[in-house]
């Protein structure tokens, strides 16, 4: 009974050791974190640092907030500018082309201009005007006709607006028995020379025919038989009749080659 008793106190010394033990552990590890503990929790000026240095400090780490917050405020602001409800206003253009058309003010060529001083020159352009005689007026028609005979002999057959002499004379007006013309082209500045037909040379302007008789008369005179009958009537003119204003009595010619062939501008 002894020997149980003192196996029992045995077991509960040794059962009661450890927890003795385990607490004295527990109590030195607390001792040994406290410092720390309050090394963390309290001021910075506790610890022995130096005041420039935390100065230094606290300006770093608002320098690398402002920095942090930087960007996030710009972007924070464009967005807020950005209203995605807001509607879409198109412009109004005043003139709209449209892109399917071809633009006609490009692909419109200008028109050449002409230089007068190159263009080819008519037949009686090639003589003097005091070297032509006029043998036949055509003037009760719709385009009144007046034919000259140039230096040559031949004939030709002009309307109003044609070109003649080598003073860029211009047939203006063709009356019944003469052909007005202004010398220096269309100026109204220039000379107006008139042409007048004699007795003996051949007149059309007969007040008393009808359109019909006038147009028959006008087919008459550019047929073949027409150019006979001028040709007729030129060969019973006096020589050296005078067609001018000017008297030309040096004009000799006797005899009537024929017509010329017609101008461009008389085609």
């Amino acid at each position: 009974m002894s020997r149980m008793i003192e196996l029992l106190n045995r077991s509960r010394r040794t059962a009661a050791r450890p927890t003795g033990r385990r607490l004295w552990i527990i109590a030195a590890l607390i001792a040994i974190s406290a410092p720390s503990m309050v090394a963390c929790g309290g001021d910075d000026t506790a610890s022995g640092v130096p005041p420039e240095l935390l100065e230094r400090r606290k300006k770093r780490a608002e320098r690398q907030k402002q920095a942090e917050e930087g960007p996030a405020a710009e972007a924070e602001l464009q967005v807020a500018a950005f209203d995605p409800a807001e509607e879409y206003q198109r412009p109004d253009y005043p003139v709209r082309r449209n892109p399917f058309q071809p633009d006609l003010d490009v692909l419109q060529p200008e028109p050449a201009s002409v230089d007068e001083s190159v263009r080819p020159l008519e037949p009686l352009e090639e003589f003097p005007l005091s070297s032509l005689n006029l043998v036949a007026v055509i003037s009760e028609t719709a385009v009144p006709r007046a034919m000259f005979v140039d230096p040559n002999g031949l004939g030709h057959f002009v309307k109003e607006g044609d070109r003649i002499g080598r003073n860029s004379g211009v047939v203006r007006v063709i009356r019944d028995n003469e052909v007005e013309i202004r010398e220096g082209g269309a100026d109204e500045s220039g000379a107006v020379v008139t042409v007048r037909l004699r007795d003996q040379q051949l007149r059309v302007a007969e007040s008393g025919l009808t359109p019909e008789e006038r147009e028959a008369l006008q087919r008459l005179l550019e047929s073949e038989e027409g150019r006979e009958a001028i040709e007729r009537s030129y060969r019973d003119m006096a020589p050296g009749a005078s067609a001018t204003e000017s008297a030309n009595e040096s004009a000799s010619d006797t005899r009537f080659p024929g017509l010329a062939p017609p101008s461009r501008r008389q085609q």
